[in-house]
């Protein structure tokens, strides 16, 4: 192996594709890793991917320590030991890539069942803290779970395919398909959808604050002065006629007296008779046609 082209590799361990076939899930454990890329297999016999989601679904995405109730999910399905995060939101230390959570409303308590019983897990690796409560599959890795986010309950994706969403309302929803995100997903897929989130929010906050600064421009805008109310033409024109009339009556009885002192006689009982009326009345007739 001196690379001088001398020497075949004949160790099963050396060939590409071929590691792990002739190892226990425990020879991982043993320090038998080549490099990223050089080894292929299943996931009980040293696949990568699945070795790194093994991890991952047994720790704290914040701090790489082991889960341990109580623990909380993010909108993406990341999971947290709940002490962790919110000591580091209160110190306001958290890392730029979990800048999308900013506080306890963005936090959802999961709810799981303790695994059962002694058995193998994916790569030896211990116990992992939860296990679904409808299939009884320990949370491990071997298979893809779930975090309803409405009600917080970490459930096996096959548990929701076979019962289907409608049987698993009562004791573990209200929830649709939206609210089901999958658990521990790989840390690029939650990268791209946090730069979503923050797009979505900076858009959301520039429109609240373009209209709170548009309404402050209309508030400080001059109001318009009020119109005066003007007596409709009507009214006017009645006043007018009225006075006119009452002028007109006032001069007809200073130069008729004998009209005048039938309307202004100091004698309140006194009435004249119809002949003085009549001759007193005569010059104002006229016809209405």
């Amino acid at each position: 192996m001196g690379g001088d082209g001398g020497c075949i590799a004949t160790q099963r361990e050396f060939m590409r594709g071929t590691y792990g076939s002739a190892h226990s899930k425990g020879g991982w454990a043993q320090g038998q890793n080549h490099g990223s890329g050089t080894t292929g297999g299943d996931a009980e016999h040293g696949d990568f991917t699945n070795r790194r989601r093994a991890t991952r679904v047994r720790s704290c995405a914040l701090t790489g320590d082991a889960l341990k109730a109580p623990v909380v999910s993010d909108a993406f399905g990341q999971l947290f030991n709940k002490l962790d995060v919110l000591e580091q939101l209160s110190s306001k230390k958290l890392p730029e890539a979990f800048s999308h959570i900013r506080g306890l409303r963005d936090l959802i308590d999961v709810k799981s069942t303790p695994p059962k019983g002694e058995k193998d897990y994916v790569h030896g690796d211990g116990a992992p803290f939860c296990a679904c409560p409808l299939t009884g599959a320990s949370f491990d890795g071997s298979e893809p779970f779930v975090v309803v986010r409405t009600s917080g309950w970490l459930i096996a994706q096959k548990a929701i395919s076979e019962l289907g969403e409608q049987a698993l309302q009562d004791e573990y929803g209200p929830f649709t398909k939206s609210d089901l995100v999958t658990a521990a997903p790989d840390p690029d897929d939650v990268r791209e959808a946090s730069r979503a989130l923050a797009e979505k929010r900076a858009a959301a906050k520039a429109k609240k604050k373009a209209a709170k600064r548009a309404k402050g421009t209309a508030a400080d805008a001059p109001k318009p002065e009020k119109k005066r109310k003007v007596a409709p033409p009507s009214v006017g024109a009645a006043a007018d006629i009225a006075r006119q009339a009452r002028e007109k009556t006032e001069a007809d009885h200073t130069q008729n007296p004998e009209l005048g002192a039938m309307f202004h006689s100091d004698e309140t009982n006194s009435k004249p008779d119809a002949a003085t009326l009549f001759a007193a009345t005569a010059p104002r007739r006229y016809n209405l046609n």
